[in-house]
């Protein structure tokens, strides 16, 4: 081999390694720029995909805002969302040739609307937007809170009281049972006296006309006796049904609150057990009664002998017998009726002012949830008719059935001060109640609405004004009770209508806690009525603030109701009771109600519009392939 071609060799080698360097050079540089390339599409994918959202965040349902201030994005679910991103997506990566990428998609990953998560979301927003801003009339938080938990406690108080008067009616019934019962013996007593005076006379007729109705008031008494046995365990079984209903709203009431619950229980007790006593008289009345059928039975008897004994006196001419003859005869069947039982041993309420008194404390204590209604709309105010479907309502979707709980229901939901303030006050100022003017061809009573859950603005405004009636009642009944006067007033009617008999002795008492029940729940009525009318009324009412006496309540019953001044007063109007049994409602049926009225009113002009299709989440992935690596991004987007 010659030296030119050992040359040549040689630095063919060289260039052969010299080419693998290179490649693999040129290889590292390649992948360099390709994983520059793909770093900086998927910083430029990650910012369109952040834009996009926020775009399709800035398309916010504008009507939901104007009249709710709620961000929503209003879209078809994730396939909506999808539609949405992809054209600004599109153009974003149309506008950098350098960031190419191939088979790109966006996927919704995740969405959230405002009635996922028990309605939290929309809390969270009408919540927010209340700090931001400065409304004149809202209340301290302190105070509402305080507030709050006095309306809490007298809920307690009132489902309590509203329990006692229950067994007061119960007792008034039993009381109309006793006197039934001692009509029945009087009606009784004054057949045999009858009776007795035709036999002085020897006026056999007439001894068997008032037999015969003594007899028929006497048949009468063992469904009397029983009516009243039945009324008797009935009542028995009521107060037990009461003191194991009481017991679990102790821990709501304060400790004076709980010792009137006590005392009133004591009360009841100590009736039942002297009713004992009366029971026996009344059975003992009517074994008694028994016996007087089977004496009048054999004086009947007697007097059919007599009788016959006398015309065949008239028959023999020859036989001389005067009048004085006859009347001794008919003396030997009073020596028979004798034998009757005619003694009253049933104590019961006399007088008839005393009854009418007692009839009308039923009828009061009676009284349903339309009776109260009625009473509570003053006069001139149009209650309104309109309804609404509610199959599709956030509520109905999400099962929601809770509600108002002022009466005494659950625990006390006022723990943090600040967020259920702003939310109730959130609640009175945008949707409208009875008192305001209605702002939608929908329901009316929109505030009632959120409290009650009723299809018809009638059912709703019934239910709020008897749990107002039942609250304002507790709270009546405390001040009541802080008013020497009223008290004694009071005792001293209870005490005129029981009489002073001993076995009636603890009516008294039963009757003192009716009346003033009775009294502070009519007072309750007229409290509504002028709140409907425009007026105020205090939280705590002083002699001051009372419109019903106890003597216009019992002369005028139901009418002094009406006598009572509307739109007058001091105190709180109705708005403030609202706003303060918004505070005090479950929190969940509060916000899918509110979305229940946002969704109704605002398909007046957006027909197919559903709080449950805008948005307050979103999730999407931004995926595709550059040149050689796979890219993937993801952002989240929430109001």
């Amino acid at each position: 081999m010659s030296a030119s071609q050992k040359r040549d060799g040689a630095n063919g080698s060289i260039t052969i390694f010299l080419c693998l360097t290179l490649t693999c050079i040129m290889a590292l540089i390649g992948g360099l720029y390709e994983s520059a390339r793909a770093a900086g599409c998927g910083f430029y994918m990650q910012m369109a995909l952040d834009s996009a959202l926020d775009s399709a965040a800035a398309c916010y349902f504008r009507p939901l805002w104007d009249r709710y201030r709620i961000f929503g994005f209003w879209c078809d679910g994730e396939a909506g969302l999808e539609e949405t991103l992809e054209p600004y997506l599109r153009d974003y990566m149309a506008e950098t040739p350098y960031y190419r990428l191939a088979d790109s998609r966006v996927e919704a990953t995740q969405i959230l609307s405002l009635t996922d998560r028990e309605g939290e979301f929309y809390e969270q927003e009408a919540v927010e937007y209340m700090k931001l801003g400065v409304f004149e009339g809202m209340p301290e938080a302190v105070d509402a809170a305080e507030a709050g938990n006095l309306l809490h406690q007298a809920g307690s108080l009132g489902k309590v009281l509203g329990s006692y008067r229950t067994n007061g009616r119960d007792v008034l019934r039993l009381e109309k049972a006793a006197e039934n019962i001692r009509e029945n013996m009087e009606k009784q007593a004054e057949a045999m006296r009858k009776a007795d005076d035709a036999l002085r006379e020897g006026d056999g007729g007439d001894f068997s006309r008032y037999t015969g109705e003594l007899q028929d008031r006497c048949r009468k008494m063992p469904a009397l006796v029983k009516k009243y046995e039945a009324e008797a365990d009935r009542l028995a079984k009521q107060l037990n049904r009461s003191r194991e209903e009481a017991a679990p709203e102790q821990e709501n009431m304060s400790g004076g609150q709980w010792a009137l619950a006590e005392q009133e229980m004591a009360d009841f007790q100590s009736y039942v057990d002297r009713n004992g006593e009366r029971r026996k008289q009344i059975v003992q009345a009517g074994t008694d009664t028994e016996d007087n059928i089977r004496i009048s039975e054999r004086a009947e008897e007697r007097a059919e002998e007599v009788q016959e004994i006398i015309d065949s006196w008239d028959d023999d001419e020859d036989d001389e017998h005067d009048e004085e003859d006859e009347i001794q005869l008919w003396r030997t069947v009073l020596n028979i009726t004798d034998g009757y039982h005619r003694e009253d041993k049933v104590s019961t309420v006399r007088g008839e002012q005393n009854k009418k008194t007692m009839h009308l404390l039923e009828d009061l204590g009676n009284m349903g949830t339309e009776a109260i209604f009625t009473l509570c709309i003053p006069d001139g105010m149009t209650v309104s008719g309109q309804a609404t479907a509610q199959e599709d309502f956030p509520s109905v979707t999400a099962g929601v059935s809770g509600g108002l709980q002022f009466p005494g229901q659950g625990k006390n939901p006022v723990a943090a001060i600040l967020d259920p303030v702003l939310f109730a006050e959130y609640g009175i100022r945008y949707f409208p109640s009875a008192v305001d003017t209605a702002s939608s061809a929908g329901l009316h009573y929109e505030t009632e609405y959120l409290l009650a859950g009723k299809a018809e603005d009638r059912e709703c405004l019934k239910e709020i004004t008897n749990r107002l009636v039942l609250a304002r009642t507790a709270l009546n009944m405390l001040s009541i009770l802080q008013d020497a006067e009223k008290k004694a007033e009071a005792e001293a009617l209870a005490a005129l209508i029981a009489g002073t008999t001993v076995v009636l002795a603890p009516l008294v008492s039963v009757l003192y806690y009716l009346i003033l029940t009775v009294w502070a729940m009519m007072e309750a009525i007229a409290d509504v009525r002028c709140l409907l009318s425009g007026g105020k009324v205090p939280l705590m009412k002083g002699p001051e603030d009372w419109t019903i006496s106890l003597s216009g309540l019992v002369e005028q019953g139901k009418d002094a109701v009406s006598a009572g001044t509307e739109g007058a007063g001091h105190g709180m109007a109705y708005r403030d009771w609202m706003r303060l049994a918004l505070l005090l409602t479950d929190k969940k049926t509060l916000r899918y109600r509110m979305m229940d009225m946002c969704q109704e009113n605002l398909r007046e002009q957006n027909g197919d519009f559903r709080m449950g299709e805008c948005l307050f989440r979103m999730e999407a992935e931004f995926s595709g392939k550059g040149v050689l690596i796979p890219l993937r991004r993801r952002s989240v987007k929430e109001y």
